[in-house]
Protein backbone atom coordinates (compact mmCIF):
# COMPACT_ATOMS: atom_id res chain seq x y z
CA UNK A 1 0.00 0.00 0.00
CA UNK A 2 1.37 3.42 -0.93
CA UNK A 3 2.22 5.70 1.96
CA UNK A 4 0.31 8.94 2.22
CA UNK A 5 2.18 12.21 2.22
CA UNK A 6 1.57 15.91 1.97
CA UNK A 7 4.19 18.53 1.21
CA UNK A 8 2.03 21.45 2.31
CA UNK A 9 3.99 23.49 4.84
CA UNK A 10 7.17 21.44 4.31
CA UNK A 11 10.37 23.40 3.77
CA UNK A 12 12.76 22.58 0.92
CA UNK A 13 16.30 23.79 0.32
CA UNK A 14 17.21 23.26 -3.34
CA UNK A 15 20.88 23.76 -4.17
CA UNK A 16 22.14 24.69 -7.59
CA UNK A 17 25.72 25.58 -8.69
CA UNK A 18 24.75 28.51 -10.95
CA UNK A 19 21.64 30.48 -11.85
CA UNK A 20 21.98 32.66 -14.91
CA UNK A 21 21.04 31.06 -18.24
CA UNK A 22 17.92 29.03 -19.05
CA UNK A 23 19.54 25.65 -19.52
CA UNK A 24 20.13 22.27 -17.90
CA UNK A 25 19.93 22.10 -14.15
CA UNK A 26 18.77 25.71 -13.82
CA UNK A 27 15.48 24.82 -15.51
CA UNK A 28 15.14 21.69 -13.35
CA UNK A 29 15.64 23.88 -10.26
CA UNK A 30 13.17 26.52 -11.47
CA UNK A 31 10.44 24.03 -12.35
CA UNK A 32 10.97 21.99 -9.19
CA UNK A 33 10.77 25.12 -7.01
CA UNK A 34 7.69 26.35 -8.87
CA UNK A 35 5.84 23.05 -8.50
CA UNK A 36 6.68 22.59 -4.82
CA UNK A 37 5.55 26.15 -4.11
CA UNK A 38 2.30 25.53 -5.98
CA UNK A 39 1.37 22.63 -3.69
CA UNK A 40 2.06 24.58 -0.52
CA UNK A 41 5.70 23.84 0.25
CA UNK A 42 8.14 26.58 1.25
CA UNK A 43 11.22 26.75 -0.97
CA UNK A 44 14.64 28.34 -0.63
CA UNK A 45 17.19 28.07 -3.45
CA UNK A 46 20.91 28.28 -2.70
CA UNK A 47 23.50 28.89 -5.45
CA UNK A 48 27.02 30.15 -6.03
CA UNK A 49 26.04 32.57 -8.80
CA UNK A 50 22.68 34.36 -9.06
CA UNK A 51 22.36 36.66 -12.08
CA UNK A 52 19.92 37.70 -14.84
CA UNK A 53 18.25 36.62 -16.96
CA UNK A 54 17.33 33.39 -15.10
CA UNK A 55 17.31 35.02 -11.65
CA UNK A 56 14.38 37.21 -12.74
CA UNK A 57 12.23 34.10 -13.32
CA UNK A 58 12.78 32.98 -9.71
CA UNK A 59 12.03 36.47 -8.44
CA UNK A 60 8.83 36.65 -10.50
CA UNK A 61 7.61 33.47 -8.79
CA UNK A 62 8.47 34.81 -5.35
CA UNK A 63 11.09 32.11 -4.79
CA UNK A 64 13.86 33.16 -2.44
CA UNK A 65 17.33 32.75 -3.97
CA UNK A 66 20.43 33.01 -1.79
CA UNK A 67 23.95 33.09 -3.21
CA UNK A 68 27.18 32.14 -1.48
CA UNK A 69 28.12 35.84 -1.59
CA UNK A 70 25.06 36.85 0.47
CA UNK A 71 24.77 37.16 4.21
CA UNK A 72 22.47 34.32 5.18
CA UNK A 73 21.54 32.50 8.33
CA UNK A 74 19.75 29.19 8.24
CA UNK A 75 20.15 25.79 9.83
CA UNK A 76 19.62 22.17 8.92
CA UNK A 77 16.72 22.21 11.37
CA UNK A 78 14.96 24.82 9.20
CA UNK A 79 14.41 22.31 6.40
CA UNK A 80 12.48 19.09 5.94
CA UNK A 81 14.23 18.27 2.66
CA UNK A 82 17.56 19.28 1.12
CA UNK A 83 17.52 18.59 -2.63
CA UNK A 84 21.11 18.73 -3.88
CA UNK A 85 22.38 19.42 -7.40
CA UNK A 86 26.09 19.06 -8.20
CA UNK A 87 26.98 18.46 -4.53
CA UNK A 88 26.35 22.14 -3.85
CA UNK A 89 25.94 22.45 -0.06
CA UNK A 90 26.29 25.67 1.97
CA UNK A 91 29.40 25.52 4.12
CA UNK A 92 27.41 26.79 7.09
CA UNK A 93 25.25 23.66 7.00
CA UNK A 94 28.30 21.41 6.72
CA UNK A 95 29.52 22.65 10.09
CA UNK A 96 26.29 21.42 11.67
CA UNK A 97 26.99 17.87 10.52
CA UNK A 98 29.75 17.61 13.11
CA UNK A 99 27.18 17.20 15.86
CA UNK A 100 24.01 15.20 16.37
CA UNK A 101 21.05 17.45 15.56
CA UNK A 102 17.61 17.37 17.13
CA UNK A 103 16.08 17.36 13.67
CA UNK A 104 17.72 16.41 10.39
CA UNK A 105 16.33 16.97 6.90
CA UNK A 106 15.98 14.25 4.29
CA UNK A 107 18.77 14.61 1.71
CA UNK A 108 18.02 13.89 -1.96
CA UNK A 109 20.80 14.06 -4.56
CA UNK A 110 20.16 14.47 -8.29
CA UNK A 111 22.71 13.78 -11.07
CA UNK A 112 21.95 15.25 -14.49
CA UNK A 113 24.90 14.50 -16.77
CA UNK A 114 27.02 11.54 -17.80
CA UNK A 115 30.04 13.58 -18.96
CA UNK A 116 33.40 13.54 -17.20
CA UNK A 117 34.06 17.08 -18.44
CA UNK A 118 31.21 18.18 -16.13
CA UNK A 119 32.78 16.74 -12.97
CA UNK A 120 30.37 18.44 -10.55
CA UNK A 121 27.61 16.15 -11.85
CA UNK A 122 29.49 13.20 -10.33
CA UNK A 123 30.07 12.50 -6.60
CA UNK A 124 33.23 14.61 -6.56
CA UNK A 125 33.45 14.81 -2.74
CA UNK A 126 34.44 11.40 -1.47
CA UNK A 127 31.72 9.54 0.45
CA UNK A 128 29.61 12.64 1.24
CA UNK A 129 26.60 11.45 -0.72
CA UNK A 130 26.80 7.99 0.84
CA UNK A 131 26.79 9.53 4.31
CA UNK A 132 23.84 11.85 3.69
CA UNK A 133 21.66 10.54 0.87
CA UNK A 134 18.27 9.05 1.57
CA UNK A 135 17.72 8.76 -2.18
CA UNK A 136 20.02 9.44 -5.13
CA UNK A 137 18.33 10.22 -8.43
CA UNK A 138 19.63 10.01 -12.00
CA UNK A 139 18.18 11.63 -15.06
CA UNK A 140 18.70 8.55 -17.25
CA UNK A 141 20.22 5.08 -17.43
CA UNK A 142 23.21 6.60 -19.22
CA UNK A 143 23.86 8.96 -16.29
CA UNK A 144 23.44 6.17 -13.75
CA UNK A 145 25.89 3.98 -15.65
CA UNK A 146 28.49 6.76 -15.80
CA UNK A 147 28.39 7.07 -12.01
CA UNK A 148 28.91 3.38 -11.25
CA UNK A 149 32.69 3.71 -11.30
CA UNK A 150 32.45 6.00 -8.26
CA UNK A 151 30.29 3.54 -6.32
CA UNK A 152 26.54 4.07 -6.13
CA UNK A 153 24.65 5.00 -2.96
CA UNK A 154 22.45 2.34 -1.41
CA UNK A 155 19.15 3.69 -2.74
CA UNK A 156 18.90 4.98 -6.32
CA UNK A 157 16.15 5.70 -8.84
CA UNK A 158 15.31 7.90 -11.84
CA UNK A 159 13.97 11.44 -12.08
CA UNK A 160 13.50 11.87 -15.83
CA UNK A 161 13.60 15.65 -16.23
CA UNK A 162 9.80 15.82 -15.85
CA UNK A 163 7.66 18.52 -17.45
CA UNK A 164 5.48 21.05 -15.61
CA UNK A 165 1.77 20.34 -15.70
CA UNK A 166 1.08 23.30 -18.01
CA UNK A 167 2.43 21.30 -20.95
CA UNK A 168 -0.58 18.98 -20.79
CA UNK A 169 -2.45 21.94 -22.29
CA UNK A 170 -0.69 21.24 -25.58
CA UNK A 171 -3.15 18.40 -26.13
CA UNK A 172 -5.87 21.07 -26.55
CA UNK A 173 -4.13 22.70 -29.54
CA UNK A 174 -5.62 22.55 -33.02
CA UNK A 175 -4.01 19.60 -34.79
CA UNK A 176 -3.16 19.66 -38.50
CA UNK A 177 -2.34 16.62 -40.61
CA UNK A 178 0.11 18.61 -42.72
CA UNK A 179 3.16 20.29 -41.26
CA UNK A 180 2.98 24.09 -41.42
CA UNK A 181 5.01 25.51 -38.53
CA UNK A 182 8.13 24.08 -36.87
CA UNK A 183 10.08 25.36 -33.88
CA UNK A 184 13.81 24.69 -33.37
CA UNK A 185 14.66 24.82 -29.66
CA UNK A 186 18.42 24.96 -29.18
CA UNK A 187 21.12 27.09 -27.58
CA UNK A 188 23.58 25.63 -30.10
CA UNK A 189 21.88 24.58 -33.37
CA UNK A 190 24.38 22.71 -35.58
CA UNK A 191 24.93 23.61 -39.22
CA UNK A 192 22.86 20.69 -40.52
CA UNK A 193 19.81 21.92 -38.59
CA UNK A 194 20.24 25.43 -40.01
CA UNK A 195 20.63 23.91 -43.48
CA UNK A 196 17.43 21.91 -42.96
CA UNK A 197 15.65 25.05 -41.84
CA UNK A 198 16.52 26.81 -45.10
CA UNK A 199 15.22 23.87 -47.14
CA UNK A 200 11.97 23.69 -45.15
CA UNK A 201 11.39 27.44 -45.47
CA UNK A 202 11.89 27.19 -49.24
CA UNK A 203 9.29 24.39 -49.20
CA UNK A 204 6.73 26.66 -47.55
CA UNK A 205 7.17 25.61 -43.89
CA UNK A 206 7.56 28.41 -41.33
CA UNK A 207 10.54 27.62 -39.06
CA UNK A 208 11.43 29.64 -35.96
CA UNK A 209 14.40 29.27 -33.59
CA UNK A 210 14.13 29.59 -29.82
CA UNK A 211 17.23 29.73 -27.61
CA UNK A 212 20.20 31.65 -26.28
CA UNK A 213 21.29 34.55 -28.46
CA UNK A 214 17.78 34.89 -29.94
CA UNK A 215 15.31 37.68 -29.30
CA UNK A 216 12.97 35.30 -27.49
CA UNK A 217 15.40 33.90 -24.92
CA UNK A 218 13.24 33.00 -21.90
CA UNK A 219 11.76 29.85 -20.33
CA UNK A 220 9.79 27.90 -22.91
CA UNK A 221 6.03 27.85 -22.23
CA UNK A 222 3.08 25.79 -23.41
CA UNK A 223 1.61 28.92 -24.98
CA UNK A 224 4.66 29.20 -27.23
CA UNK A 225 4.63 25.52 -28.24
CA UNK A 226 0.89 25.54 -29.00
CA UNK A 227 1.60 27.60 -32.11
CA UNK A 228 3.62 24.82 -33.75
CA UNK A 229 2.94 21.47 -35.40
CA UNK A 230 6.31 20.01 -34.39
CA UNK A 231 9.55 20.76 -32.56
CA UNK A 232 13.20 20.02 -33.40
CA UNK A 233 15.18 19.72 -30.17
CA UNK A 234 16.92 17.51 -27.61
CA UNK A 235 16.86 17.07 -23.83
CA UNK A 236 14.28 18.66 -21.59
CA UNK A 237 12.08 20.10 -24.33
CA UNK A 238 11.44 16.53 -25.52
CA UNK A 239 9.65 15.82 -22.23
CA UNK A 240 7.48 18.90 -22.81
CA UNK A 241 6.49 17.48 -26.18
CA UNK A 242 5.88 13.97 -24.81
CA UNK A 243 3.53 15.28 -22.12
CA UNK A 244 1.74 17.48 -24.67
CA UNK A 245 1.54 14.88 -27.48
CA UNK A 246 3.45 17.27 -29.76
CA UNK A 247 5.57 15.54 -32.45
CA UNK A 248 9.26 15.99 -31.71
CA UNK A 249 12.24 15.49 -34.01
CA UNK A 250 15.29 14.72 -31.86
CA UNK A 251 18.47 16.18 -33.28
CA UNK A 252 21.20 18.61 -32.20
CA UNK A 253 24.98 18.71 -31.78
CA UNK A 254 25.17 15.02 -30.75
CA UNK A 255 23.17 13.93 -33.79
CA UNK A 256 19.88 12.14 -33.16
CA UNK A 257 17.36 9.49 -34.22
CA UNK A 258 15.00 11.93 -35.95
CA UNK A 259 11.28 11.68 -35.23
CA UNK A 260 10.60 10.13 -31.83
CA UNK A 261 8.91 6.80 -32.60
CA UNK A 262 8.12 3.40 -31.16
CA UNK A 263 11.33 1.95 -32.64
CA UNK A 264 13.73 4.46 -31.04
CA UNK A 265 11.84 5.55 -27.92
CA UNK A 266 13.49 3.12 -25.48
CA UNK A 267 17.07 3.87 -26.51
CA UNK A 268 16.44 7.62 -26.74
CA UNK A 269 14.95 7.59 -23.24
CA UNK A 270 17.98 5.78 -21.80
CA UNK A 271 20.12 8.66 -23.05
CA UNK A 272 17.76 11.42 -21.83
CA UNK A 273 16.64 12.19 -25.40
CA UNK A 274 20.02 13.89 -25.94
CA UNK A 275 20.55 12.60 -29.49
CA UNK A 276 23.14 10.08 -28.30
CA UNK A 277 24.05 7.42 -29.40
CA UNK A 278 22.47 7.99 -32.81
CA UNK A 279 24.22 9.12 -35.99
CA UNK A 280 24.69 12.48 -37.67
CA UNK A 281 22.54 13.51 -40.64
CA UNK A 282 22.80 16.08 -43.40
CA UNK A 283 20.50 19.07 -43.68
CA UNK A 284 18.88 17.51 -46.73
CA UNK A 285 18.19 14.25 -44.88
CA UNK A 286 16.72 16.07 -41.90
CA UNK A 287 14.42 18.24 -44.03
CA UNK A 288 13.19 15.25 -46.04
CA UNK A 289 12.55 13.17 -42.92
CA UNK A 290 10.61 16.02 -41.33
CA UNK A 291 8.39 16.39 -44.39
CA UNK A 292 7.89 12.68 -45.02
CA UNK A 293 7.54 11.47 -41.42
CA UNK A 294 5.32 14.08 -39.81
CA UNK A 295 2.02 12.18 -40.01
CA UNK A 296 3.51 8.98 -38.56
CA UNK A 297 5.14 10.99 -35.77
CA UNK A 298 1.83 12.70 -35.01
CA UNK A 299 0.02 9.36 -34.85
CA UNK A 300 2.67 7.94 -32.51
CA UNK A 301 2.28 10.83 -30.07
CA UNK A 302 -1.51 10.86 -30.18
CA UNK A 303 -2.24 7.12 -30.21
CA UNK A 304 0.62 5.36 -28.45
CA UNK A 305 2.79 7.69 -26.42
CA UNK A 306 0.00 9.63 -24.74
CA UNK A 307 -0.95 6.54 -22.71
CA UNK A 308 2.47 6.18 -21.10
CA UNK A 309 3.57 9.62 -20.00
CA UNK A 310 3.22 9.57 -16.21
CA UNK A 311 6.93 9.40 -15.44
CA UNK A 312 7.48 12.57 -17.50
CA UNK A 313 4.94 14.64 -15.51
CA UNK A 314 6.32 16.55 -12.55
CA UNK A 315 3.46 15.75 -10.17
CA UNK A 316 3.85 12.01 -10.76
CA UNK A 317 7.65 12.20 -10.58
CA UNK A 318 7.67 14.11 -7.28
CA UNK A 319 5.02 11.82 -5.88
CA UNK A 320 7.12 8.79 -6.77
CA UNK A 321 10.17 10.31 -5.06
CA UNK A 322 8.19 11.04 -1.89
CA UNK A 323 6.79 7.51 -1.87
CA UNK A 324 10.28 6.03 -2.04
CA UNK A 325 12.34 8.35 0.14
CA UNK A 326 12.86 7.43 3.78
CA UNK A 327 14.68 9.51 6.40
CA UNK A 328 18.17 8.20 6.99
CA UNK A 329 19.91 8.23 10.33
CA UNK A 330 22.80 10.64 9.85
CA UNK A 331 25.54 10.22 12.39
CA UNK A 332 27.84 13.10 13.37
CA UNK A 333 30.74 13.39 10.92
CA UNK A 334 34.34 13.79 11.99
CA UNK A 335 35.70 17.30 12.25
CA UNK A 336 38.66 16.60 9.93
CA UNK A 337 36.36 15.13 7.27
CA UNK A 338 33.96 18.09 7.38
CA UNK A 339 36.81 20.59 7.19
CA UNK A 340 38.16 18.87 4.06
CA UNK A 341 34.65 18.84 2.56
CA UNK A 342 34.26 22.56 3.29
CA UNK A 343 37.58 23.26 1.58
CA UNK A 344 36.44 21.33 -1.50
CA UNK A 345 33.09 23.14 -1.53
CA UNK A 346 34.87 26.48 -1.22
CA UNK A 347 37.05 25.59 -4.22
CA UNK A 348 33.89 24.83 -6.20
CA UNK A 349 32.35 28.16 -5.17
CA UNK A 350 35.44 30.01 -6.36
CA UNK A 351 35.46 28.05 -9.62
CA UNK A 352 31.82 28.88 -10.45
CA UNK A 353 32.12 32.52 -9.41
CA UNK A 354 35.39 32.94 -11.33
CA UNK A 355 34.03 31.26 -14.44
CA UNK A 356 31.06 33.62 -14.40
CA UNK A 357 33.31 36.64 -13.93
CA UNK A 358 35.52 35.39 -16.76
CA UNK A 359 32.44 34.93 -18.92
CA UNK A 360 31.42 38.52 -18.21
CA UNK A 361 34.93 39.73 -19.05
CA UNK A 362 34.84 37.78 -22.32
CA UNK A 363 31.47 39.29 -23.16
CA UNK A 364 32.79 42.79 -22.49
CA UNK A 365 35.80 42.04 -24.70
CA UNK A 366 33.49 40.82 -27.44
CA UNK A 367 31.36 43.95 -27.12
CA UNK A 368 34.45 46.19 -27.28
CA UNK A 369 35.79 44.24 -30.26
CA UNK A 370 32.49 44.80 -32.09
CA UNK A 371 32.65 48.52 -31.27
CA UNK A 372 36.23 48.73 -32.56
CA UNK A 373 35.19 46.98 -35.78
CA UNK A 374 32.29 49.43 -36.15
CA UNK A 375 34.67 52.38 -35.68
CA UNK A 376 37.07 50.89 -38.21
CA UNK A 377 34.25 50.57 -40.69
CA UNK A 378 33.26 54.20 -40.10
CA UNK A 379 36.88 55.38 -40.51
CA UNK A 380 37.14 53.38 -43.73
CA UNK A 381 33.94 54.99 -44.99
CA UNK A 382 35.26 58.47 -44.13
CA UNK A 383 38.53 57.73 -45.90
CA UNK A 384 36.58 56.79 -49.00
CA UNK A 385 34.63 60.07 -48.83
CA UNK A 386 37.89 62.00 -48.30
CA UNK A 387 39.48 60.29 -51.30
CA UNK A 388 36.47 61.12 -53.47
CA UNK A 389 36.53 64.73 -52.25
CA UNK A 390 40.16 65.28 -53.27
CA UNK A 391 39.55 63.53 -56.59
CA UNK A 392 36.70 65.94 -57.30
CA UNK A 393 38.56 68.98 -55.91
CA UNK A 394 41.58 68.35 -58.16
CA UNK A 395 39.63 67.48 -61.27
CA UNK A 396 39.63 69.49 -64.53
CA UNK A 397 35.92 70.11 -64.13
CA UNK A 398 36.53 71.72 -60.71
CA UNK A 399 39.29 73.98 -62.10
CA UNK A 400 36.97 75.18 -64.92
CA UNK A 401 34.25 75.83 -62.33
CA UNK A 402 36.71 77.82 -60.20
CA UNK A 403 37.60 80.03 -63.21
CA UNK A 404 33.93 80.64 -63.93
CA UNK A 405 33.27 81.65 -60.31
CA UNK A 406 36.32 83.94 -59.89
CA UNK A 407 34.64 87.12 -61.36
CA UNK A 408 31.63 86.43 -59.17
CA UNK A 409 33.82 86.13 -56.04
CA UNK A 410 35.70 89.38 -56.92
CA UNK A 411 32.38 91.22 -57.37
CA UNK A 412 31.17 89.99 -53.96
CA UNK A 413 34.32 91.28 -52.28
CA UNK A 414 34.07 94.64 -54.07
CA UNK A 415 30.43 95.15 -53.06
CA UNK A 416 31.24 94.12 -49.49
CA UNK A 417 33.94 96.85 -49.25
CA UNK A 418 31.58 99.47 -50.69
CA UNK A 419 28.93 98.65 -48.11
Amino acid sequence: MSKKFSLKGKCFLITQPMIRSFCGSTMVTLELAKYLSSIGARVVVYTNVALPPALASFNDLGIRVISSKDDYSFSLEDFDYVWVHSLTIPRQLLDELKQLRRKMPVFIFLHMSCFDYIPDEHPWIYDLENKLSSLSLYISEETLESNKKYGLPSKVNFFRNPAPLEFRKLTERKIYRTIRRVLIVSNHPPKEILDAREILVNDGVKVDIYGEGRDNYSPLSAEVLKKYDAVITIGKTVQYCIVGSLPVYIYDWFGGPGWLSKSNFGLAKQHNFSGRPFSQKTGEEIAQEILDGYVDALNFHLDNLSKNIDEFKIDFAIGKVMQEVEPMEIKPLENEYIESVKAAVHCAEIRFISSEELGDANKRCDDLTRQIEDYRAQVKELEEYKKKYFEVAGSKRMRILDNILKPHDKMKKFLKRKS
